[in-house]
């Protein structure tokens, strides 16, 4: 073996078994390893937050909807389905009714909102949703209906209940006759989302229209599905030079867009507190380093003297550093995947929804997060080992082994 090798991994082993030196870089280990957990983290709430939300408006609503500006139902929904489905970009169309009421049980009277569902929607979109019952089917005597985990608690509501619904058939008339729907619970359904929980009641579509006495044709938007959700503005522009003035086409984003708002308020102040931290885990590893090389003078100095070589010593230090990175930042990562691994699983964080608009804390399991921050720690590990590195090649070996 080449002696200048031997010596210079003798000393990379000597600065692991010193004591001093071991909790130093111990402590540097562990500042990286929180700043990486805490990084990981943030995103993968953040990335969370959005394809929750995202994933759960376009459960009970469309990538595009097409309504009136004035609020006013259609009566003519296939004529309108026809024209939107020839638009480049469009996959399908369903009628979209929706009613607003009031639904009363023996424990409380409260807000609902009446969708009626054609059974395509049904089976695609809500019934993955079903915690309890099944779907609604056709019942001329009684519509059968299924609700909001949210608003079956607050209504103490079951399988097998009767959920008596007011409402009106039009709510845009001058004289709306009011309309008294006695329906059955048929299921239970929880998206996860508390304005969609708390407030829901879906049944079949022609079941609505027969209890509102509307025409069966009758709609109140019209929803559309892309062919791909990343062209929906497309679309949406393309649609709304085909509609007539009265109508407009509004996108998922558009509709929710007090979410997504508030989604991107929070991405604002992550960085500086998220950069905080790392800054904080590269002046841990610098001092670490410094400790290092001020523990190991004497040593530096005697090698330098043996004739090592300025690139040997700097390697020593910089693999030193390197080494701090690599463990700290495997220590975060597998921190922050089991963390998020259990919330996903078991969902220890819960949310208050009327607020957070989720009622569990969202996490997404994604390799994006995990690069970024690994990449971003080693570099900048690595420069924070220039800094030590600099001072220790500036060594005099002669003052270092002349005074001490």
């Amino acid at each position: 073996m080449n002696p200048s090798a031997w010596i210079s991994r003798r000393f990379s082993r000597s600065l692991r078994h010193d004591r001093f030196a071991r909790a130093t870089t111990m402590v540097s280990i562990g500042s990286v390893a929180l700043g990486c957990l805490a990084l990981i983290l943030a995103m993968s709430v953040l990335r969370g937050y959005e394809d929750a939300i995202e994933d759960a408006a376009l459960r009970f609503t469309s990538h595009i909807e097409v309504r009136s500006r004035f609020g006013t139902a259609f009566t003519n929904a296939s004529a309108i389905q026809r024209q939107l489905a020839i638009t480049p970009g469009v996959a399908a169309t369903d009628e979209l009714l929706v009613r607003e009421g009031l639904g009363r049980t023996r424990s409380g009277l409260d807000g609902i909102l009446l969708q009626g569902m054609t059974s395509v929607r049904a089976t695609e979109q809500i019934q993955p949703l079903l915690i309890a019952g099944t779907l609604p089917t056709h019942d001329a005597v009684q519509p059968r209906v299924v609700v909001g985990a949210e608003l079956a608690r607050k209504l103490a509501l079951d399988v097998g209940d009767t959920l008596v619904v007011f409402t009106t058939d039009d709510v845009q008339a001058s004289h709306p006759t009011p309309r008294i729907i006695p329906v059955r619970v048929s299921g239970i359904v929880r998206s996860g989302m508390q304005q969609y929980d708390e407030t829901s009641v879906f049944l079949a579509i022609d079941d609505l229209r027969a209890a509102l006495h509307l025409p069966s044709d009758a709609a109140t938007a019209i929803g559309v599905r892309c062919t791909n959700v990343a062209d929906v503005d497309e679309v949406t522009a393309a649609i709304t030079r085909t509609l007539p003035e009265r109508n407009i086409a509004l996108t998922f984003r558009q509709r929710h867009y007090a979410m997504y708002s508030w989604i991107e308020m929070q991405k604002r102040p992550i960085p500086i507190v998220l950069g905080l931290i790392s800054i904080v885990a590269v002046f841990t590893v610098i001092a670490s380093l410094l400790i290092a090389v001020v523990e190991k003078t004497r040593s530096v100095a005697i090698l330098m003297s043996l004739g090592m070589r300025a690139s040997q010593i700097a390697q020593i230090f910089v693999l030193h550093g390197l080494r701090i990175g690599i463990y700290g930042c495997a220590l975060g990562c597998g921190l922050a995947a089991i963390a998020i691994t259990v919330q996903r699983t078991f969902h220890v964080i819960t949310l208050n929804g009327a607020i957070y608009y989720v009622s569990v804390l969202p996490v997404a399991f994604t390799a994006d997060p995990f690069i970024l921050v690994t990449t971003t720690s080693l570099t900048l590990c690595l420069l924070a080992a220039l800094v030590p590195t600099l001072l220790a090649l500036r060594v005099s070996p002669v003052r270092v082994l002349r005074f001490e």
